[in-house]
């Protein structure tokens, strides 16, 4: 049983260094570490009567802005914010045309410094 946690451990591990863009995680689903199933609630409905009033709007970790593009309310002042590096050129190409500025942040750690860490 230890011998199979190991090796459980050691593909999470390695899943952390798998390429992706914007919020496409099909490398968890292909190999069933994550599911989707249908919620309760969506997102979409949950903030369309705050957007539609609203004089500015920040997305933080916008991922490659898919969501944020496909809004079709959006304020004069909007802005997004991203952690991870590889999606700022996806998250601008998509966003920038529609005005909105994309904003790096740096993280304060990474998620190889927690596992060390344990």
């Amino acid at each position: 049983m230890i011998i199979n946690e190991k090796k459980k451990f050691e593909k999470y591990i390695s899943d952390e260094n798998e390429a992706f863009l914007g919020w496409d995680f099909n490398y968890l689903t292909r190999n069933g570490r994550m599911k989707g199933f249908p919620l309760r609630w969506n997102y979409y409905n949950e903030i369309r009567d705050y957007c539609s009033n609203a004089t500015s709007l920040l997305d933080m970790g916008t991922g490659g802005g898919e969501f944020l593009s496909s809004l079709p309310f959006l304020p004069k002042d909007t802005c997004a914010t991203e952690g991870y590096e590889p999606n700022i050129k996806e998250a601008k190409k998509r966003l920038k045309p529609l005005g909105i500025d994309v904003f790096f942040y740096k993280r304060r750690y990474s998620p190889s410094y927690i596992l060390r860490k344990i």
